[in-house]
């Protein structure tokens, strides 16, 4: 019972007036399913468990072998794959399943914070959810809450630009494109079985119910003003044990294979099927995105001689002289790459992604002043673009390190 009690005055007389009330307090972790975004305040990533889990994973390392995506993909495949070694099981809510339940607001579900699912072992697609973004986001990888017909599941922000959606198209896996960057579809249930089992399961959802209907995409930070994190009691009370670093690595190493194999080997073979019947024209793209897939997965060689194909065909064809550009930046040949770029400018003016990789060469020279040109030129043509490597033009104009991935042109 809670006992209300007001007091007014009305005409200089002061009265007061008291009720008791039943209130029903649910506990920490109840959730009604009427709006999904609810499930953000469940996605926890400062809290301490999570913290000790996210920051003892390991780091990428040389095993991502050269290839040329983004190091938030790496360090999601890290993460989900130390999360599969861990152990769980899947154990859905025995009163409130969330096949049954999801979008009734009139059932009250539970959902178990990440360090409860991390000390249990244990959990339903809600609660791995729960726990997988907890981790990403607390290693800086943004996430969005997905959801089809009884069952949630996630996405994650790669990084990658969505000129690069392409690359993430096969079979099996797709990617979602949104606010300029790509996002992979994450099955949270299956861990154990690897990062690339857990991308094409959600990957299969998202195709189904793409079509069907109904499919939500709900990104955590638009849902942080109204479903921040719920407050945890510190400390844990318990211990997080990390899997064994050998059993890590193994399911890591057999993730960075399968992602080899789905998005190159397969697909390289498929195109290079389909180029003896094409004509010229869609050789041309045939080989330019050949050539991205070799450059993509450090085959620099080999996606150089397949651009210079794609050239020697059609002179005219500013994507492969794009992509040569891009694969000299990769080179650190910051000349070359003008001088590509320079080609493009030649055949088309003003083309952006020409700017953006002109910039960046400028930029590995420490020429400040020219990268101040080319970004005031390339917020003209394209704003969006600009915005995204907007930080080119200030301390990224003199580093030669990495800066993250630039846009393939895939030609279309």
């Amino acid at each position: 019972l809670v006992q209300v009690k007001v007091s007014y005055t009305v005409d200089g007389e002061s009265y007061v007036v008291s009720e008791a009330v039943s209130v029903l307090v649910h506990r920490a972790t109840a959730l009604t399913w009427d709006r999904s975004g609810k499930l953000a305040a469940f996605i926890t990533p400062n809290d301490a468990a999570v913290q000790e889990f996210a920051f003892s994973v390991p780091a990428i390392g040389p095993t991502a072998e050269g290839i040329q995506l983004s190091e938030r993909i790496f360090r999601a495949a890290r993460i989900a794959d130390a999360l599969g070694s861990y152990g769980f099981e899947y154990i859905e809510d025995p009163t409130s399943g969330i096949s049954s339940v999801l979008g009734n607001a009139a059932v009250v579900d539970t959902v178990r914070f990440a360090r409860t699912t991390l000390r249990n072992h244990a959990g339903d697609c809600d609660d791995f959810t729960a726990l997988v973004g907890s981790v990403f986001e607390a290693l800086g990888i943004p996430t969005a809450i997905m959801t089809s017909p009884g069952h949630v599941f996630l996405a994650f922000d790669s990084g990658e630009p969505q000129n690069n959606a392409w690359l993430f198209e096969s079979d099996n896996t797709t990617g979602i494109v949104y606010d300029g960057t790509v996002w992979l579809p994450f099955e949270t249930t299956i861990l154990d079985q690897g990062f690339m089992a857990s991308w094409r399961a959600a990957s299969r959802l998202y195709r189904q119910y793409q079509s069907e209907g109904p499919l939500e995409f709900l990104p955590v930070r638009d849902l942080r003003s109204e479903f921040p994190p719920l407050p945890i009691q510190e400390p844990a009370g318990f211990v997080v044990a990390m899997p064994p670093r050998e059993t890590q690595d193994a399911l890591y190493r057999q993730s960075l294979d399968n992602l080899r194999t789905t998005l190159y080997s397969m697909n390289v073979a498929e195109m290079e099927d389909e180029l003896s019947g094409r004509g010229s024209r869609a050789q041309v793209r045939l080989l330019n995105r050949l050539g991205i897939l070799h450059a993509v997965f450090a085959e620099s060689r080999v996606a150089e001689q397949t651009f210079e194909r794609a050239v020697r065909l059609d002179p005219d064809y500013t994507a492969s002289y794009i992509n040569l550009a891009n694969l000299r930046l990769l080179a650190g040949d910051s000349a070359g790459a003008i001088a590509y770029t320079d080609e493009v400018e030649e055949r088309q003016p003003g083309n952006s992604l020409a700017l953006l990789l002109r910039m960046r060469a400028e930029a590995m020279r420490g020429n400040r002043d020219s990268v101040a040109e080319l970004m005031s030129e390339l917020r003209e043509v394209d704003p969006e673009l600009a915005s995204a490597y907007s930080y080119l033009d200030t301390s990224g104009a003199s580093e030669t390190g990495a800066v993250g991935p630039l846009p393939w042109d895939g030609g279309e």
